[in-house]
């Protein structure tokens, strides 16, 4: 090798280390292409492209969220939607894959949508940055699970891994136990399937999301008023599961009211909305391993939105002005509420809220399922400067 090629080599090398330390905004790596040929050709290879994936693939940008369009059940195909939820030059748009029958979304997390296909047994793993589906058509897990009765979330074992894992859990046809398995990309087999005995009033939900907090997958199940509220627990170290109970009967405030989170301090949280207003609740064990639940902060959510509560001139039916959950970002805390005026993002640490445009378009209450990943345009060529009719035309897009 020359002098003058090893010189080539290491401005290349210097050049790629400022390119990952970039932000994980998609707009970021096609600004900086527009600098010369070098850093076009740099900020496109796939070697790089890599790097920067698994740089910010723990603090990736939430891009939007996923959820099944029950508006457009008259088409036989697709069910499943994308709302983006950032402003352009950062906006993307996906398109879910067209199948032969309509799929629902069971969940997100790493980067990965996680969905069960209606009429006929099956599940796909795909990732909608890079377009790769994973179809486990004839891998369903092993006897018990129904349709009806299932509930399910995708995660990798780190956030670096190529592989991941789904895990399933449903109850049994006679109600007495709740069920789980664990699929492994990584030897393309379901484990063994565990169980656990379970109260008549303990369901398993379908259309509610999971959240993973440390090493448990947690779903809130049983949205029936007429049953106490109860939060489903497995344990990805232990394989096992355990059903919780929450302090009073959250479904009886109606269905969109309650949500679990992590709490403050990374353990076990949930999210109430009573009237107007959001409790922030948090599971503490003592010495003796006794757990209790605490409220640790209360969002008064008509200031922070600026809704109009001011019944005397106008009456308004109780159920258009109530607050309704609609998903919740389990990274970032951000909750994707509906309201009487709209749709908004509230981060919940910090209290700021922004209006959701696109998801205010759509009247029907939807079941919203986070999206956060790292995108680049070499993954998708929206933000590419190659499509634009010229410079001037892409810098106007991007801002």
């Amino acid at each position: 090798m020359s002098d003058q090629e090893g010189e080539i080599m290491e401005i290349d090398d210097l050049l790629s280390e400022i390119l990952l330390r970039l932000p994980p905004e998609p707009c970021s790596l096609p600004r900086a292409s527009l600098v010369s040929t070098r850093w076009r050709r740099l900020s496109r290879d796939p070697a790089l492209l890599r790097r920067f994936r698994a740089r910010h693939r723990r603090h990736a940008p939430l891009l939007g969220a996923f959820f099944t369009d029950y508006s457009a059940s008259t088409n036989r195909h697709s069910h499943i939607s994308f709302a983006p939820t950032l402003d352009p030059p950062n906006r993307v748009r996906f398109s879910f894959p067209v199948f032969e029958y309509p799929c629902m979304v069971l969940g997100c997390r790493h980067g990965l949508l996680l969905a069960s296909f209606y009429y006929q047994p099956g599940l796909l793993v795909w990732d909608p940055v890079t377009g790769d589906q994973h179809r486990l058509d004839h891998l369903h897990p092993p006897g018990g699970f129904k349709f009806k009765t299932m509930n399910g979330a995708v995660l990798r074992s780190t956030q670096e891994d190529i592989h991941f894992k789904v895990v399933m859990v449903g109850h049994d046809e006679q109600h007495t136990q709740v069920i789980a398995s664990v699929y492994s990309s990584q030897t393309r087999e379901w484990g063994s399937v565990i169980s656990a005995p379970i109260p008549p009033t303990v369901s398993v939900v379908t259309a509610v999301p999971s959240v993973l907090i440390g090493d448990s997958l947690y779903w809130s199940s049983s949205r029936n008023p007429a049953h106490p509220t109860t939060v489903l627990e497995f344990n990805l170290g232990t394989k096992s599961l355990a059903v919780i109970d929450v302090p009073v009967n959250m479904y009886a405030h109606g269905n969109r009211s309650f949500s679990v989170m992590r709490a403050e301090d990374g353990g076990l949280g949930f999210l109430f909305l009573s009237g107007h207003n959001a409790q922030l609740w948090k599971r503490n064990t003592d010495g003796d391993g006794v757990a209790s639940w605490a409220i640790t902060k209360t969002i008064q959510l008509d200031k922070l939105l600026s809704l109009n509560t001011n019944t005397e001139e106008e009456e308004e039916d109780e159920e258009e002005r109530s607050l309704s959950i609609e998903g919740l970002a389990e990274n970032t805390n951000v909750l994707f509420l509906r309201t009487s005026i709209g749709r908004f993002m509230v981060h919940l640490d910090s209290l700021w809220s922004l209006r959701c445009k696109e998801l205010s378009q759509a009247g029907v209450t939807h079941v919203l399922h986070p999206f956060t990943s790292v995108y680049t345009a070499a993954d998708n060529n929206t933000l590419s400067p190659y499509r634009y009719k010229n410079l001037s035309h892409f810098l106007y897009i991007i801002g």
